[in-house]
């Protein structure tokens, strides 16, 4: 076995380990590893096992007091997207407990490419055709209707009240952290949590299921000759319940340069093209700063200070001009804690009809602005505004059988009487 690959911020994943795992592996035979493949830039330690019969075997071991819940998460996420939604996801192995002192999660690699991979390679039909088919693959999962938000088996059971979720999320666990060891971005939550009851008057009671960590590494996809079709996830850790508005403005907030990940173009029209259900703008700029935050903090914990300066930068460029209920400016009590502001983002080029034309610095609130600008055009060109937005809020379901194939529709009773979705 070679170690092919070795990052120098992660861990290793201990040879005898993998050769445990793979004892306990369905499928595996009596396989010769060829190589031990060791990622980084992940959450947890990351290892590749390519076998002599062509299969490869993924590892994970978490390093953090959740990763247990994430991977509890992870597998329960998976398999009801497998079964509910026909959404090609890993399945993994039921490993004994007494293998490592830490957690673990391994799954045979899917062999599909991910939409990061093929992204450089497209033309721009086939780049639109992909970004449309991603906006339906979003639907698709967020037909799975949840009777509350927050935790994902809770939510399917229990109707905890997007108010609730958010104020325990926000206040009880993020503000006292960000607080303690990222204070610069302490004012744009205080602002957040004042902005849950107009987020919550214009969401609906019920949830979907939400992916949580959605970007194009995390699509996998099929391709031909002409087009490229999105048909699974990866990474279901975060998966939770909330309003959908949440999976569409993390999509947005971290393809960008900001993370290393950005994508040029009208992207984001393509796959709310797709995707055919409206956005609420206000919700979408709230989800947006929120994922701000905790991509930030996140940062912040692990050492990268200069990455979290310029996160904590951007999250309150983009919650400049937000008004809290009372109509009060915020703009005031988004100072930084100190003097020293990092640059946000690098030149990004506007949609395809201006980008033709100008390139701008623009930072992330007046990007965020711009998909605002452009959502609420949507709206209005899908109908009358004040009709599609109080459709939204009901979540009346959609009556077409091309939009429902799966019968379910935002925690509603289907044409067919099912219920929502519920774990089992």
């Amino acid at each position: 076995m070679q170690d092919a690959v070795a990052q120098p911020n992660a861990s290793r994943i201990p040879e005898a380990l993998v050769s445990a795992i793979l004892r306990h592996a369905p499928g595996a035979g009596v396989p010769s590893p060829l190589a031990l493949i060791h990622h980084s830039g992940f959450s947890n330690d990351l290892a590749e096992v390519r076998l002599d019969h062509g299969r490869s075997l993924i590892v994970k071991r978490g390093r953090y007091s959740w990763s247990p819940a994430g991977f509890e998460t992870a597998r329960f996420a998976a398999r009801l997207l497998r079964e509910r939604a026909d959404i090609l996801t890993p399945a993994s192995l039921d490993l004994p407990p007494h293998l490592d002192e830490r957690p673990l999660e391994a799954y045979w690699r899917i062999e599909r490419p991910t939409l990061a991979e093929l992204w450089p390679d497209l033309g721009q039909a086939e780049r639109r055709g992909a970004m449309m088919s991603l906006g339906r693959l979003i639907r698709r999962l967020h037909d799975l209707g949840t009777a509350g938000h927050g935790e994902l088996t809770t939510a399917l059971e229990r109707a905890t009240s997007l108010s609730q979720a958010l104020a325990e999320d926000l206040g009880g666990r993020l503000m006292p952290a960000i607080s303690t060891g990222w204070p610069e971005a302490a004012s744009v939550v205080d602002l957040l949590l004042e902005m849950i009851p107009e987020v919550v008057r214009r969401t609906a009671p019920d949830g979907v299921v939400l992916h949580g960590d959605l970007h194009m590494a995390n699509v996998l996809c099929e391709r031909d000759e002409l087009t490229v079709r999105c048909v699974g996830l990866l990474d279901l850790e975060c998966a939770h319940a909330g309003p959908p508005e949440s999976d569409l403005a993390r999509l947005a907030v971290i393809q960008t340069d900001l993370f290393q990940m950005p994508v040029e173009g009208a992207w984001l029209d393509w796959v709310r093209e797709g995707y055919t259900d409206p956005l609420d703008p206000l919700v979408f700029r709230f989800y947006a700063i929120y994922h701000l935050l905790v991509l930030g903090h996140h940062s912040a914990s692990i050492g990268h200070d200069v990455h979290a300066e310029h996160v904590a930068a951007a999250a309150r460029a983009a919650a400049a001009g937000l008004t809290a209920p009372g109509g009060k400016s915020q703009n005031a009590s988004l100072r930084p804690s100190s003097q020293k502001r990092a640059p946000v983002m690098s030149s990004i080029a506007l949609a395809p009809n201006l980008g033709e034309l100008v390139d701008l610095p623009l930072d992330l609130g007046s990007i965020l602005v711009l998909l605002e600008l452009s959502l609420f055009v949507w709206l209005v060109w899908y109908g009358n505004r004040p009709a599609v937005l109080a459709r939204f809020q009901r979540r009346e379901p959609r009556h077409d059988a091309e939009t429902l194939p799966h019968g379910e529709r935002r925690g509603r009773t289907a044409r067919d009487g099912t219920p929502p979705v519920r774990p089992g």
